[in-house]
């Protein structure tokens, strides 16, 4: 075992112990799969172990590779905190890539107004931004995923996805309204419930996964004609303008609908529990004072977003 080693190799090596394959390993990188084989021949060289060996079209791990795997996460995370450490932090001046996994409500919603406060503030801060999804059905999402093996630094989930490992915030609390076309001829100012039933639905899930607020309405028996069920929020306006359709949404996603397209919110006639969403990170940015930063931001820009009232909330063109 040679005294001098390459700490970057241990990125690869985390990478390696949990894949179990060069060529996924290869993807995760962005390399190509002979520079991690020769990364790790490297690493079979300075371990004097094989580290991982053949076993029929996958890679199993040693005895020692095993033993590696359960002390590498808590070192990789030393490491990044290290690494990641700052004297001091000055938005204005600095350049730094943080990467975040939310659902497409919060993707029109908080992040797009981030963003535009980021670059009022910060312009050469950038944020690169994935979709979380939901497994098979809503219960199931492991956010520990989403963090530590997709690497992201944040995730913004609601309280149900929450993880127990992982530290968290509160951002906001969302309430339920309804949506529909600005000139809709059964809509008024408010809807009853005969009305509200009597409606068709774009209601958001698949077949195998249902909305926070679909999963409550199917719980209280509440039967509504669903016309369409569709598992995209961006796409929803689409499908309601010019359409009797309406569509049960968070307030503040309607809000920024009602902003871009010829549509009017207007009160449920029953209550639906607001969704709380809560923003997560690794724990080697716990103390990051970038990242501590990025956090207040984002709880100050959450804190300005809409709860006013339906009745005077509708499109205006021009």
């Amino acid at each position: 075992m040679s005294d001098s080693f390459d700490l970057n190799l241990l990125s690869t090596l985390e990478i390696l112990l949990r894949e179990n394959n060069v060529s996924r390993t290869a993807d995760r990188l962005g390399l190509s799969q002979a520079a991690v084989s020769a990364q790790l021949a490297r690493l079979r060289r300075h371990f004097d172990d094989e580290l991982l060996v053949p076993k029929g079209r996958t890679m199993e791990p040693t005895v020692f590779a095993k033993n590696l795997a359960q002390q590498l996460p808590g070192l990789m995370l030393d490491l990044r905190a290290l690494t990641s450490a700052r004297q001091a932090f000055d938005p204005k001046n600095a350049s730094r890539r943080f990467t975040i996994a939310a659902g497409d409500i919060d993707m029109i919603g908080i992040l797009s107004l981030l963003h535009r406060r980021l670059l009022d503030i910060a312009p050469s801060i950038q944020l690169s931004i994935s979709k979380v999804t939901p497994r098979r059905n809503l219960l199931e999402m492991n956010v520990s995923d989403v963090l530590d093996e997709q690497e992201n630094d944040f995730v913004i989930v609601p309280t149900i996805f929450q993880s127990p490992d992982h530290p968290h915030l509160e951002l906001y609390r969302d309430r339920y309204v309804c949506v529909a076309d600005a000139s809709h001829p059964l809509i008024g100012d408010r809807l009853d419930m005969p009305q509200y039933l009597s409606l068709t639905h774009v209601v958001h899930g698949d077949r195998t996964r249902l909305s926070n607020e679909a999963m409550f309405v199917k719980k209280k028996g509440i039967e509504r004609k669903c016309g369409l069920l569709i598992h995209s929020y961006t796409a929803i306006p689409y499908f309601i303008v010019g359409t009797p359709f309406i569509s049960t949404l968070a307030f503040n996603t309607a809000l920024e609908m009602t902003r871009r397209f010829p549509l009017k919110i207007v009160e449920l006639p029953f209550d639906i529990p607001p969704i709380v969403l809560v923003m997560q990170w690794r724990r080697y940015l716990e103390h990051d004072l970038a990242a501590v930063w990025f956090r207040q931001l984002a709880v100050s820009v959450a804190s300005r977003m809409g709860t006013g009232d339906c009745a005077s909330t509708a499109y205006q063109n021009g």
